[in-house]
């Protein structure tokens, strides 16, 4: 196999909070600084070379888990993030909500998500990104992440839907055969989302886009039958590589994000989703 291995990063987001749990270690500056870019210049301090800001592009693909199911309310109900922010969340991880308790808005990081039933969303990280408006999913706790970790401006592309599979909906044209619709759906939502920044994102003051990461959350739907299982190794292996081909990123690191169906001790007969996943990262 030719994908390289430090390129593909290996994440489990059983629950989202696992993938902000290290927030407070990472942090670089604090998510109420002033982030626009318009004016902006960096400089090193043995050149008069001025860098453009740029804007750090994250793409979030996949089926349901990407697309995201978790509640937001009601906070009398256990598993909701309401409720765990009232039952000691708020201790680790109090930057979700603001003094008056309601939902924190990040303005160094953006979110365009073109719904399949809600249309298109784009504006600033909050929850009500996932299925519905009291839904959330990766993007929460992947852009409280991304807005610590990078000095620029960030913006993650959602593109996924639910009930989807690698073998035929999202399969890459390199696999032979009819490139899947979902694929086309998803590289054309990238290259919407692009063209169309200044529209949608109108505080977007022309700096330098850089595609900076590509993250993979899907799986499900290729374990229900053995031929879609046999094929999953080789077409994550040709969508990591016809995606980096398109976008002409080369070097696109990805993450391949494992599901958590199950829970974290799987018996071995329960493990096939994670199994099926991780021979692209072994």
């Amino acid at each position: 196999m030719n994908i390289n291995k430090h390129s593909i990063l290996s994440v489990c987001m059983v629950f989202f909070l696992s993938s902000i749990a290290n927030l407070n270690a990472q942090k670089k500056h604090q998510c109420n600084h002033d982030h626009s870019l318009g004016s902006h210049f960096s400089s090193k301090d043995f050149s008069n070379h001025k860098v453009m800001p740029k804007l750090k592009v994250f793409i979030l693909a996949g089926q349901s888990n990407a697309e995201g199911n978790g509640d937001v309310d009601p906070d009398i109900t256990a598993g909701t993030l309401s409720n765990f922010m009232l039952n000691g969340g708020a201790q680790e991880f109090g930057y979700l909500q603001n003094v008056d308790g309601e939902w924190s808005t990040r303005n160094d990081v953006w979110v365009r998500f073109d719904h399949e039933q809600r249309g298109l969303l784009s504006g600033e990280l909050n929850v009500g990104y996932g299925w519905s408006d009291n839904h959330i999913g990766p993007e929460l706790g992947l852009g409280h992440l991304l807005g610590e970790y990078e000095d620029d401006q960030v913006l993650i592309i959602k593109t996924c839907w639910g009930g989807k599979s690698l073998k035929e909906d999202f399969r890459p044209p390199s696999s032979g055969g009819t490139t899947g619709v979902y694929y086309q759906q998803m590289m054309s939502d990238i290259s919407s989302a692009i063209s169309n920044i200044q529209i949608e994102f109108p505080q977007y003051q022309n700096e330098q886009i850089d595609i900076a990461g590509f993250v993979w959350f899907q799986g499900w739907n290729d374990g229900e039958d053995a031929s879609y299982y046999d094929e999953y190794e080789q077409n994550l292996t040709n969508l990591i590589s016809d995606v980096r081909s398109e976008l002409n990123v080369p070097q696109l690191p990805f993450v391949v994000a494992l599901t958590g169906n199950g829970g974290r001790n799987l018996d071995p007969e329960e493990g096939w989703v994670r199994n099926l996943q991780t021979k692209i990262v072994a």
